[in-house]
């Protein structure tokens, strides 16, 4: 354990419960300290598990994507679309993954050698597989287009054009991947 404030644990949830938990012990109140053990374990067991790479990169444009609609970065709403095709394209390797396992890992592979990892290449094995709807593959070839149109046309979008593209890959993420929360 590292020494941390009174010495305990390097972990800000531990360290906060110890020092309560000797604060008590000072003031002379030991019968706090099961009720304060219980809370510490509480904390210890309600931590989610890891995400996984892929998950993490999604989760992580989407937190960008946010501060761009509260207006904390840009004044182009570009970013947005490129960052939800990004995230987009993160989602889908993780879904081709979790639906072929290991063989998916080796078609991700084969498709960034030959410089073919993009959203139709991945939408189209997906779409063989089941594991996305027609509806799903319509708004995902939509984004495509809309971001292509923003990185090679230079096209401006909306407002309106970028929350949507956030919307798909948001629903996509709930409706796929329900507990990870965006």
């Amino acid at each position: 354990m590292a020494v941390v404030g009174y010495g305990l644990s390097s972990n800000p949830s531990v360290e906060s419960f110890f020092t309560a938990l000797f604060g008590i012990m000072l003031l002379g109140a030991p019968l706090i300290i099961p009720i304060m053990y219980a809370r510490y374990r509480s904390l210890r067991e309600s931590k989610a598990p890891p995400l996984d790479p892929f998950l993490i990169s999604v989760r992580e444009k989407c937190e960008a994507i946010k501060k761009y609609l509260k207006g904390e970065v840009s004044v182009t709403w570009s970013p947005i679309v490129s960052l939800a095709h990004d995230a987009t394209l993160s989602f889908l390797q993780k879904l081709l993954i979790d639906v072929k396992g290991a063989e998916g890992v080796r078609i991700i592979e084969n498709l960034r050698r030959e410089k073919k990892l993009n959203i139709s290449s991945l939408v189209k094995i997906l779409r063989q597989a089941g594991a996305l709807s027609d509806d799903e593959v319509k708004e995902l070839e939509m984004l495509r287009d809309l971001r292509n149109r923003v990185v090679h046309e230079d096209f401006y979008p909306s407002k309106q054009q970028a929350s949507w593209a956030y919307e798909v890959v948001r629903d996509l993420i709930a409706k796929k991947y329900p507990d990870i929360q965006l």
